[in-house]
Protein backbone atom coordinates (compact mmCIF):
# COMPACT_ATOMS: atom_id res chain seq x y z
CA UNK A 1 0.00 0.00 0.00
CA UNK A 2 1.32 3.32 -0.78
CA UNK A 3 1.96 5.89 1.76
CA UNK A 4 3.23 9.30 2.70
CA UNK A 5 6.81 9.95 3.04
CA UNK A 6 8.54 13.07 4.58
CA UNK A 7 11.53 14.50 4.07
CA UNK A 8 12.50 15.95 7.12
CA UNK A 9 15.07 18.88 7.87
CA UNK A 10 15.27 19.26 11.70
CA UNK A 11 12.25 20.11 13.12
CA UNK A 12 10.15 20.16 9.82
CA UNK A 13 9.37 17.85 7.03
CA UNK A 14 8.72 18.21 3.65
CA UNK A 15 5.72 15.84 2.00
CA UNK A 16 6.73 12.85 -0.74
CA UNK A 17 5.62 9.82 -1.73
CA UNK A 18 7.02 6.52 -0.91
CA UNK A 19 6.08 3.04 -0.09
CA UNK A 20 6.07 0.72 3.26
CA UNK A 21 7.13 -3.23 3.40
CA UNK A 22 6.68 -4.75 7.14
CA UNK A 23 9.71 -6.31 7.19
CA UNK A 24 12.13 -3.16 6.22
CA UNK A 25 13.10 -0.23 8.86
CA UNK A 26 12.40 3.28 8.05
CA UNK A 27 15.89 4.49 6.45
CA UNK A 28 16.67 8.42 7.10
CA UNK A 29 19.06 9.69 5.16
CA UNK A 30 21.18 12.57 6.90
CA UNK A 31 22.70 15.52 4.40
CA UNK A 32 24.02 18.63 4.28
CA UNK A 33 21.33 20.45 2.47
CA UNK A 34 17.67 20.05 0.70
CA UNK A 35 16.93 21.15 -1.71
CA UNK A 36 20.13 19.65 -3.01
CA UNK A 37 22.56 21.88 -5.52
CA UNK A 38 25.44 20.37 -6.55
CA UNK A 39 25.00 16.81 -4.45
CA UNK A 40 22.60 15.39 -6.97
CA UNK A 41 23.27 12.08 -6.56
CA UNK A 42 22.18 11.92 -2.85
CA UNK A 43 18.51 12.74 -3.88
CA UNK A 44 19.13 10.11 -6.74
CA UNK A 45 20.37 7.56 -4.28
CA UNK A 46 17.42 8.09 -2.00
CA UNK A 47 14.52 8.25 -4.76
CA UNK A 48 16.10 5.04 -6.12
CA UNK A 49 16.06 3.53 -2.54
CA UNK A 50 12.68 4.41 -2.20
CA UNK A 51 11.78 2.66 -5.31
CA UNK A 52 12.58 -0.58 -3.82
CA UNK A 53 10.12 -0.12 -1.46
CA UNK A 54 11.85 0.99 1.66
CA UNK A 55 10.23 4.31 3.38
CA UNK A 56 12.84 7.41 3.30
CA UNK A 57 12.88 10.25 4.86
CA UNK A 58 15.45 12.80 4.58
CA UNK A 59 17.26 15.04 7.72
CA UNK A 60 18.94 18.15 5.78
CA UNK A 61 21.42 20.22 8.32
CA UNK A 62 20.39 23.25 5.90
CA UNK A 63 17.82 24.09 3.67
CA UNK A 64 15.01 26.28 1.82
CA UNK A 65 12.78 26.85 5.46
CA UNK A 66 10.39 28.54 2.42
CA UNK A 67 9.56 24.70 1.39
CA UNK A 68 9.23 22.98 4.49
CA UNK A 69 5.77 22.90 6.57
CA UNK A 70 5.69 22.35 10.19
CA UNK A 71 6.13 19.21 11.88
CA UNK A 72 2.72 17.89 12.91
CA UNK A 73 3.63 17.19 16.53
CA UNK A 74 4.64 20.58 17.11
CA UNK A 75 0.85 22.08 16.45
CA UNK A 76 -1.93 22.65 18.71
CA UNK A 77 -3.10 20.08 21.10
CA UNK A 78 0.00 18.12 20.46
CA UNK A 79 2.49 20.22 21.68
CA UNK A 80 2.54 18.67 25.31
CA UNK A 81 3.77 15.47 23.81
CA UNK A 82 6.37 16.78 21.44
CA UNK A 83 8.13 18.85 25.25
CA UNK A 84 7.74 15.70 26.70
CA UNK A 85 9.99 14.07 24.34
CA UNK A 86 12.12 16.72 24.14
CA UNK A 87 12.61 16.35 27.89
CA UNK A 88 13.08 12.52 27.46
CA UNK A 89 15.83 12.85 25.17
CA UNK A 90 17.00 15.92 27.08
CA UNK A 91 17.48 13.36 29.80
CA UNK A 92 18.57 10.76 27.56
CA UNK A 93 21.78 13.61 26.56
CA UNK A 94 22.88 14.02 30.19
CA UNK A 95 22.68 10.46 30.81
CA UNK A 96 25.07 9.22 28.27
CA UNK A 97 27.12 12.92 28.05
CA UNK A 98 29.93 10.92 29.02
CA UNK A 99 29.65 8.73 25.67
CA UNK A 100 29.01 11.24 23.56
CA UNK A 101 31.56 13.58 24.03
CA UNK A 102 34.40 10.77 24.12
CA UNK A 103 33.18 10.49 20.74
CA UNK A 104 34.29 14.70 20.11
CA UNK A 105 38.06 14.55 20.77
CA UNK A 106 39.72 17.85 21.15
CA UNK A 107 36.18 19.60 21.84
CA UNK A 108 38.36 22.37 24.02
CA UNK A 109 41.01 22.71 21.09
CA UNK A 110 39.42 26.32 20.15
CA UNK A 111 35.92 28.39 20.40
CA UNK A 112 35.13 26.62 16.71
CA UNK A 113 35.28 22.96 18.15
CA UNK A 114 33.52 23.80 20.85
CA UNK A 115 30.98 25.86 18.85
CA UNK A 116 30.74 22.46 16.69
CA UNK A 117 30.18 20.22 19.00
CA UNK A 118 26.96 22.54 20.52
CA UNK A 119 26.15 22.47 17.10
CA UNK A 120 25.85 18.71 16.68
CA UNK A 121 24.62 18.18 20.03
CA UNK A 122 21.39 20.23 19.33
CA UNK A 123 21.02 18.60 15.92
CA UNK A 124 21.58 14.98 16.95
CA UNK A 125 18.78 15.75 19.61
CA UNK A 126 16.45 17.30 16.97
CA UNK A 127 17.23 14.10 14.51
CA UNK A 128 16.48 11.85 17.38
CA UNK A 129 13.20 13.52 18.32
CA UNK A 130 11.98 13.75 14.50
CA UNK A 131 12.11 10.25 13.92
CA UNK A 132 10.99 8.83 17.92
CA UNK A 133 8.14 7.42 16.13
CA UNK A 134 9.61 4.79 14.57
CA UNK A 135 10.27 1.43 16.45
CA UNK A 136 12.69 0.32 13.29
CA UNK A 137 14.75 3.38 11.56
CA UNK A 138 18.51 2.90 9.65
CA UNK A 139 20.32 6.37 9.96
CA UNK A 140 22.57 6.82 6.91
CA UNK A 141 24.95 9.97 6.32
CA UNK A 142 26.60 11.13 3.14
CA UNK A 143 30.07 12.15 3.84
CA UNK A 144 32.13 11.24 7.07
CA UNK A 145 32.03 14.69 8.53
CA UNK A 146 29.35 17.08 10.33
CA UNK A 147 26.14 14.43 9.16
CA UNK A 148 27.80 11.38 10.46
CA UNK A 149 28.70 13.35 13.83
CA UNK A 150 25.12 14.56 13.83
CA UNK A 151 24.09 11.10 13.18
CA UNK A 152 26.33 9.27 15.72
CA UNK A 153 25.07 11.58 18.75
CA UNK A 154 21.47 10.54 17.57
CA UNK A 155 21.99 6.74 17.25
CA UNK A 156 23.10 7.25 21.26
CA UNK A 157 19.79 8.95 22.17
CA UNK A 158 17.56 6.06 20.08
CA UNK A 159 19.34 3.41 21.18
CA UNK A 160 19.34 -0.10 19.59
CA UNK A 161 16.28 0.42 17.64
CA UNK A 162 18.50 2.92 15.55
CA UNK A 163 21.52 0.88 13.23
CA UNK A 164 23.92 4.08 11.49
CA UNK A 165 25.92 3.65 8.61
CA UNK A 166 27.44 6.19 6.48
CA UNK A 167 29.09 7.12 2.96
CA UNK A 168 32.40 8.31 2.81
CA UNK A 169 33.50 10.49 -0.50
CA UNK A 170 36.69 11.87 -1.00
CA UNK A 171 38.11 14.78 0.97
CA UNK A 172 36.06 14.17 4.07
CA UNK A 173 38.23 11.04 4.18
CA UNK A 174 41.61 11.85 2.85
CA UNK A 175 41.60 15.09 3.90
CA UNK A 176 39.32 15.29 6.89
CA UNK A 177 39.43 18.92 9.92
CA UNK A 178 40.29 15.90 12.10
CA UNK A 179 41.51 12.42 11.74
CA UNK A 180 41.12 11.83 15.47
CA UNK A 181 37.16 13.04 15.19
CA UNK A 182 37.08 10.91 11.91
CA UNK A 183 38.51 7.87 13.50
CA UNK A 184 35.76 7.74 16.49
CA UNK A 185 32.60 8.69 13.88
CA UNK A 186 33.28 5.37 11.43
CA UNK A 187 33.88 3.47 14.97
CA UNK A 188 30.13 3.84 16.04
CA UNK A 189 28.84 3.27 12.84
CA UNK A 190 27.11 -0.46 12.25
CA UNK A 191 29.10 -0.02 8.69
CA UNK A 192 31.02 2.65 6.73
CA UNK A 193 30.76 2.49 2.70
CA UNK A 194 33.15 4.52 0.03
CA UNK A 195 32.02 6.21 -3.07
CA UNK A 196 35.37 4.52 -4.53
CA UNK A 197 38.04 1.93 -3.98
CA UNK A 198 40.22 5.01 -3.52
CA UNK A 199 38.49 6.48 -0.81
CA UNK A 200 37.93 3.09 0.76
CA UNK A 201 41.79 2.61 0.91
CA UNK A 202 41.96 6.30 2.40
CA UNK A 203 39.88 4.94 5.18
CA UNK A 204 41.89 1.74 6.21
CA UNK A 205 45.09 4.71 6.37
CA UNK A 206 43.45 6.85 8.38
CA UNK A 207 41.33 4.95 10.99
CA UNK A 208 42.07 1.14 10.26
CA UNK A 209 38.54 0.82 9.56
CA UNK A 210 37.63 -1.09 6.70
CA UNK A 211 34.47 -0.24 4.49
CA UNK A 212 31.76 -2.72 3.87
CA UNK A 213 31.70 -2.44 0.42
CA UNK A 214 31.65 0.16 -2.55
CA UNK A 215 28.60 2.19 -3.48
CA UNK A 216 29.64 4.22 -6.23
CA UNK A 217 27.56 7.27 -6.64
CA UNK A 218 25.46 7.15 -9.57
CA UNK A 219 23.42 9.02 -12.32
CA UNK A 220 19.77 9.03 -13.98
CA UNK A 221 20.24 6.86 -17.39
CA UNK A 222 18.29 8.54 -20.32
CA UNK A 223 17.20 7.74 -23.86
CA UNK A 224 20.00 8.18 -26.23
CA UNK A 225 18.71 10.42 -29.05
CA UNK A 226 21.92 9.81 -30.62
CA UNK A 227 25.33 12.38 -31.05
CA UNK A 228 24.90 15.56 -33.61
CA UNK A 229 27.42 15.13 -36.33
CA UNK A 230 30.63 16.84 -34.79
CA UNK A 231 31.37 19.98 -36.82
CA UNK A 232 34.13 21.68 -37.73
CA UNK A 233 34.38 23.78 -34.51
CA UNK A 234 34.90 21.56 -31.47
CA UNK A 235 31.96 22.16 -28.66
CA UNK A 236 33.75 21.84 -25.53
CA UNK A 237 32.28 21.66 -21.69
CA UNK A 238 33.26 21.61 -18.74
CA UNK A 239 31.33 21.84 -15.36
CA UNK A 240 31.59 22.38 -11.84
CA UNK A 241 32.46 24.82 -8.73
CA UNK A 242 34.95 27.69 -9.80
CA UNK A 243 37.85 26.69 -7.10
CA UNK A 244 41.02 25.81 -7.31
CA UNK A 245 40.80 21.42 -7.01
CA UNK A 246 38.99 21.68 -10.21
CA UNK A 247 42.08 22.59 -12.50
CA UNK A 248 39.99 25.02 -14.80
CA UNK A 249 43.22 27.33 -14.91
CA UNK A 250 44.65 24.46 -16.21
CA UNK A 251 41.98 24.32 -18.69
CA UNK A 252 42.73 27.97 -19.78
CA UNK A 253 46.34 27.97 -20.33
CA UNK A 254 45.33 24.24 -22.69
CA UNK A 255 42.87 26.28 -24.79
CA UNK A 256 45.56 29.07 -25.37
CA UNK A 257 47.87 26.47 -26.49
CA UNK A 258 44.92 25.20 -28.68
CA UNK A 259 44.20 28.73 -30.13
CA UNK A 260 47.99 29.16 -31.05
CA UNK A 261 47.88 25.96 -32.94
CA UNK A 262 44.96 26.90 -35.03
CA UNK A 263 42.38 24.99 -33.85
CA UNK A 264 38.42 26.12 -34.05
CA UNK A 265 36.91 25.64 -30.96
CA UNK A 266 34.08 26.79 -27.99
CA UNK A 267 34.41 25.73 -24.59
CA UNK A 268 31.83 26.95 -22.14
CA UNK A 269 32.64 27.03 -18.70
CA UNK A 270 29.12 26.40 -16.50
CA UNK A 271 29.57 26.64 -12.91
CA UNK A 272 29.89 29.60 -9.78
CA UNK A 273 32.49 30.58 -7.12
CA UNK A 274 35.17 32.19 -6.43
CA UNK A 275 37.54 31.51 -9.08
CA UNK A 276 35.11 32.89 -11.82
CA UNK A 277 36.32 36.43 -12.18
CA UNK A 278 40.18 35.25 -11.84
CA UNK A 279 39.20 32.90 -14.59
CA UNK A 280 37.41 34.97 -16.62
CA UNK A 281 40.34 37.64 -16.45
CA UNK A 282 43.15 34.71 -16.89
CA UNK A 283 41.08 33.99 -20.54
CA UNK A 284 40.77 37.59 -21.67
CA UNK A 285 44.74 37.76 -20.84
CA UNK A 286 44.88 35.39 -23.00
CA UNK A 287 43.19 36.68 -26.17
CA UNK A 288 40.36 33.88 -25.71
CA UNK A 289 37.37 36.24 -25.47
CA UNK A 290 35.98 34.48 -28.58
CA UNK A 291 36.68 30.63 -28.04
CA UNK A 292 36.34 30.71 -24.02
CA UNK A 293 32.47 31.39 -22.57
CA UNK A 294 31.94 31.94 -18.57
CA UNK A 295 27.98 31.19 -17.99
CA UNK A 296 27.50 31.03 -14.56
CA UNK A 297 25.25 28.38 -12.97
CA UNK A 298 23.05 26.21 -14.47
CA UNK A 299 20.33 23.57 -13.19
CA UNK A 300 21.36 20.08 -13.62
CA UNK A 301 18.25 20.08 -16.64
CA UNK A 302 20.27 22.75 -18.67
CA UNK A 303 23.40 21.26 -17.89
CA UNK A 304 22.58 17.74 -19.21
CA UNK A 305 21.27 20.08 -22.31
CA UNK A 306 23.90 21.40 -23.15
CA UNK A 307 26.02 18.28 -22.73
CA UNK A 308 23.80 16.83 -25.36
CA UNK A 309 25.39 19.17 -27.70
CA UNK A 310 29.17 18.93 -26.70
CA UNK A 311 31.46 17.20 -28.74
CA UNK A 312 34.12 16.96 -25.62
CA UNK A 313 33.80 17.10 -22.26
CA UNK A 314 37.10 18.26 -19.73
CA UNK A 315 37.04 17.77 -16.20
CA UNK A 316 40.71 17.75 -14.87
CA UNK A 317 40.78 18.46 -10.99
CA UNK A 318 43.86 18.15 -8.81
CA UNK A 319 44.80 18.28 -4.66
CA UNK A 320 44.55 21.93 -3.41
CA UNK A 321 47.03 23.43 -1.55
CA UNK A 322 45.00 22.67 1.61
CA UNK A 323 44.80 19.13 0.46
CA UNK A 324 41.13 18.96 -0.60
CA UNK A 325 41.06 16.29 -3.93
CA UNK A 326 38.01 15.38 -5.78
CA UNK A 327 36.41 11.94 -5.24
CA UNK A 328 34.79 10.75 -8.64
CA UNK A 329 33.22 13.86 -10.12
CA UNK A 330 29.52 12.94 -10.80
CA UNK A 331 28.98 15.55 -13.60
CA UNK A 332 31.93 12.98 -15.35
CA UNK A 333 29.11 10.00 -14.98
CA UNK A 334 26.43 12.35 -16.67
CA UNK A 335 28.68 13.72 -19.00
CA UNK A 336 29.84 9.80 -19.92
CA UNK A 337 26.22 8.89 -19.88
CA UNK A 338 25.18 12.10 -22.61
CA UNK A 339 27.60 9.87 -25.09
CA UNK A 340 30.88 13.15 -24.83
CA UNK A 341 34.21 11.60 -25.16
CA UNK A 342 35.42 12.96 -21.53
CA UNK A 343 39.14 14.17 -20.74
CA UNK A 344 39.81 13.79 -16.78
CA UNK A 345 42.45 13.51 -14.18
CA UNK A 346 44.32 10.33 -13.31
CA UNK A 347 43.65 11.29 -10.01
CA UNK A 348 41.67 9.63 -6.54
CA UNK A 349 38.85 7.45 -7.93
CA UNK A 350 38.80 8.71 -11.38
CA UNK A 351 40.54 5.92 -13.00
CA UNK A 352 37.84 3.27 -11.35
CA UNK A 353 35.34 5.32 -14.05
CA UNK A 354 37.43 6.56 -17.14
CA UNK A 355 39.77 4.05 -18.37
CA UNK A 356 42.66 5.60 -20.37
CA UNK A 357 41.55 5.38 -24.38
CA UNK A 358 38.52 2.88 -23.69
CA UNK A 359 35.65 5.11 -22.53
CA UNK A 360 37.84 8.01 -22.22
CA UNK A 361 41.20 10.03 -22.29
CA UNK A 362 43.20 10.45 -18.53
CA UNK A 363 45.91 12.90 -18.29
CA UNK A 364 48.25 14.13 -15.02
CA UNK A 365 46.86 16.60 -12.63
CA UNK A 366 47.98 20.08 -13.28
CA UNK A 367 49.03 19.76 -17.19
CA UNK A 368 47.60 22.00 -19.40
CA UNK A 369 50.33 20.62 -22.18
CA UNK A 370 48.65 16.78 -21.81
CA UNK A 371 44.83 18.96 -21.32
CA UNK A 372 45.70 20.38 -24.87
CA UNK A 373 47.18 17.20 -26.39
CA UNK A 374 44.28 15.23 -25.40
CA UNK A 375 41.85 17.51 -27.32
CA UNK A 376 44.28 17.42 -30.37
CA UNK A 377 43.90 13.86 -30.75
CA UNK A 378 40.36 14.04 -30.34
CA UNK A 379 40.78 16.02 -33.56
CA UNK A 380 42.69 14.56 -35.38
CA UNK A 381 40.40 11.60 -35.56
CA UNK A 382 43.14 9.34 -34.56
CA UNK A 383 40.89 7.35 -32.45
CA UNK A 384 36.74 5.90 -32.74
CA UNK A 385 35.05 8.50 -30.25
CA UNK A 386 32.33 7.28 -31.44
CA UNK A 387 33.07 3.35 -30.21
CA UNK A 388 34.58 5.58 -27.07
CA UNK A 389 31.35 7.67 -26.81
CA UNK A 390 29.35 3.92 -26.45
CA UNK A 391 31.86 2.25 -24.30
CA UNK A 392 31.62 5.56 -21.52
CA UNK A 393 28.01 4.88 -21.76
CA UNK A 394 27.91 0.75 -21.04
CA UNK A 395 30.61 1.71 -18.11
CA UNK A 396 27.52 3.89 -16.62
CA UNK A 397 25.04 1.50 -17.31
CA UNK A 398 26.84 -1.12 -15.48
CA UNK A 399 28.21 0.64 -12.53
CA UNK A 400 27.28 4.04 -11.84
CA UNK A 401 23.84 4.09 -11.87
CA UNK A 402 21.47 5.39 -9.00
CA UNK A 403 19.40 2.24 -9.14
CA UNK A 404 22.88 0.25 -8.77
CA UNK A 405 24.10 1.84 -6.04
CA UNK A 406 20.31 1.92 -4.22
CA UNK A 407 20.80 -1.83 -4.44
CA UNK A 408 23.86 -2.23 -2.54
CA UNK A 409 22.69 0.35 -0.03
CA UNK A 410 19.25 -2.20 0.45
CA UNK A 411 21.57 -5.38 0.73
CA UNK A 412 23.35 -3.96 3.33
CA UNK A 413 20.17 -2.40 4.90
CA UNK A 414 18.87 -5.47 5.36
CA UNK A 415 22.34 -7.40 5.83
CA UNK A 416 21.77 -5.16 9.38
CA UNK A 417 18.15 -5.32 10.13
CA UNK A 418 19.34 -9.10 11.28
Amino acid sequence: MERVGLRLRGDKIIRRRGFSMSDRPNVVYVVHQYPVETQTFVESEWRALAARGFRVDVFALHGDKRMAIVHEDLRGPRRVPILLTYCKFIAKLLMNFRIVVSGYPGILDSYKSAGRFVYSVVRGVQLAISVDRYSDVHLHAHFLGRTVEVAVIAKCLLGARARLTATGHAGDVANPLSVSRLAKSVERCDAVVCASSFVGDKLVEQTGVFPRMIVHCGVKTRTSSGRPTRPDVLEILSVGRMVPKKGFDDCVLAAQVLLEEGAKFIWTFIGDGPMRVELAQQADKCGLRQELRFVGALGNDKVLETMARADVFVLTPKQDADGDIDGIPVVLMEAMEAGCVVIASRLSGIPELVEHRFNGLLVDPGSPAQISSAINLIRSANIDLDHMSSKARHTIRQDFTAESGAERMEELILSLKG
